[in-house]
């Protein structure tokens, strides 16, 4: 179905049936009312489908509602954007009044109310009936370019090494200074079935432990220890070299993460030193070190790795793959990770932004985005298909995307963002917590519920909602009846996550090397397959 702002899309799935049929009206009025009397507009959408999943077990068949839209940036992307999805009774879905802007939100774009209807057969104006057995489609197509809408993209994040056994290098660890290749085979093949996702980086660059704040005091490729763990030597992570390699080798989409020291207040306008070297280093393989960039910033866009050579760098890696898409991150969670938090508020009272009753820190996030972002796109370019822009977010917490708020204050502000930098992606952190170990924990359709307000808050400004993780945490994943559960949840976050979901994630052995208690859906690489593995990477082998 492609929908076009701001023509209505009017559409109905049922069955004719063959007789008059007056009692399908009161049957749908008695569906309605078990789905908690929702005629599901905006957040009563998810409500309805969270109904569905709980009255059926999560076994609904699904609908594919393709979705094409009118975007500012149609025309600086043409890679896949996303699928708008809803995940209903074959049969028993009418989806009406499809307005682009309109309040109503499900499943990942402003496209519809969503009525259970029975197998009613829609007879007010503007509703076309649809044929035995099939979906009678209308379509409606004016003005310019139309780009296409992606669905959920299943991916991973990389976790902290504990031992040789949970290492994703190979074993005895090579020499770095010589090794042309230091991944086990395993981590590849693992990793394959995730390849339309991204593999975010976080900690294998120990973000939340990374204080560097200068490029030459990062991790360099040739150093002994390029292990991300918790004794003092791993605090910085592996290098980014290493990072490109493997997502090159897997063909999977790459999510870095930039120490948050590496932004500051006291030149704050100016474009980040370490972002720049960073984002040089990604896409030519080439390490600037010490080069001054100042004179060569107006022309990083054409330099390629030999003129940056020439220029006084020097080749330490390979260069992402330019079919790979980036998404590049400031800090890791910095509304609450103590260092990056305290780090971010005394930035933010420098730089005089706006508290916002006590959000200094997030105010500051936003800005060092945006600053992060101008970076890779002084070097990759201001119409970069490669580079993804997106900000982060709390889950749960969608005040802070809202407007006026301290993400869009900093966002709309000429001030704060003088390029008009515009969003993609908001990430978000969806986990279902296990009621056994958490006080707090939600239900499935709590979940879709809280992320269906996101994008009833997004929106309006044609953003993406992603996720950065999530995940089922560190429940048993070797318990038989987690595969259905991981299966339940993927089918449900398909349903309102319209692009990258990171799982956190793919391999730690946490509490112990047998899948029990661990962040790591394996417990190390090329483990025996659990139930939660296995669901896991079916799920994905269908839908990426």
């Amino acid at each position: 179905v492609y929908a076009v702002p701001p023509v209505q899309l009017l559409y109905a799935s049922t069955r004719r049936r063959r007789r008059a049929g007056f009692d399908s009206a009161r049957r749908a009025r008695a569906r309605r009312a078990q789905l908690d009397g929702t005629s599901a507009r905006g957040a009563s959408s998810s409500r309805a489908c969270a109904a569905l999943y709980e009255q059926r077990d999560g076994t609904c068949s699904r609908l594919r509602v393709h979705v094409r839209h009118l975007a500012a940036r149609a025309a600086r992307r043409d890679d896949h954007e996303r699928l708008t999805r809803a995940e209903v009774l074959a049969g028993e879905l009418e989806l009406c009044s499809c307005l682009w802007g309109c309040d109503g939100v499900h499943s990942g774009w402003p496209v519809a109310e969503v009525r259970i209807v029975g197998r009613e057969t829609p007879r007010s104006a503007g509703r076309m009936c649809a044929h035995r057995h099939w979906l009678l489609l209308l379509v409606l197509v004016m003005l310019r370019g139309i780009s296409e809408v992606r669905t959920m993209e299943l991916g991973q994040n990389v976790l902290w090494f504990e031992d040789g056994i949970t290492s994703y290098f190979v074993q005895p660890p090579p020499d770095f200074n010589t090794t042309n290749d230091p991944w086990k085979p395993a981590v590849v093949s693992d990793l394959k079935p995730f390849r339309k996702g991204a593999l975010r980086m976080m900690d294998a660059g120990m973000t939340n432990r990374n204080n560097v704040s200068t490029w030459m005091d990062r991790r360099q490729k040739g150093e002994a220890h390029q292990t991300p763990d918790w004794s003092p030597q791993g605090s910085k992570g592996m290098a980014y070299e290493w990072m490109i390699l493997l997502c090159n080798k897997v063909g999977i989409n790459c999510w870095v993460n930039v120490p948050c020291r590496t932004v500051s207040a006291a030149d704050a306008f100016a474009l980040p030193d370490y972002a720049l070297r960073m984002a040089l280093l990604i896409k030519t393989g080439v390490d600037m070190h010490t080069v001054d960039l100042k004179p060569l910033v107006s022309k990083l866009t054409t330099m390629d790795a030999a003129a940056l050579v020439a220029a006084g760098g020097r080749r330490t890696g390979v260069a992402l793959d330019p079919s790979l898409r980036l998404h590049v991150e400031l800090g890791n969670e910095m509304w609450w990770e103590p260092e990056c938090k305290n780090y971010s508020t005394t930035q933010g009272k420098v730089m005089g932004l706006p508290d916002m009753n006590g959000n200094l820190h997030n105010s500051w996030y936003a800005f060092g985005q945006l600053q992060v972002i101008r970076a890779f796109e002084a070097v990759f370019g201001h119409e970069s298909k490669t580079l993804y822009r997106q900000f982060s977010g709390q889950a749960g917490n969608t005040w802070l995307a809202g407007n006026g708020n301290p993400h869009m204050h900093v966002l709309d502000s000429p001030t704060y963002n003088p390029d008009s930098i515009k969003l993609e992606g908001y990430a978000i952190a969806p986990y279902l917590k296990d009621p056994a170990t958490s006080p707090v924990a939600k239900s499935l359709a709590e979940v879709v519920e809280s992320c269906a307000a996101f994008h009833k808050t997004l929106a309006p400004r044609n953003i993406e909602l992603i996720a950065y993780e999530g995940g089922l945490g560190t429940v048993d994943k070797t318990l038989p009846s987690i595969g259905e559960d991981y299966t339940k949840y993927w089918s449900a976050m398909s349903t309102v996550i319209n692009g990258t979901f990171c799982n956190y994630g793919y391999a730690s052995a946490g509490s112990g090397k047998d899948g029990t208690g661990n962040w790591g859906i394996k417990p190390y690489p090329g483990a025996p397959p659990n139930a939660g593995w296995t669901a896991t990477q079916a799920w994905a082998e269908a839908h990426n």
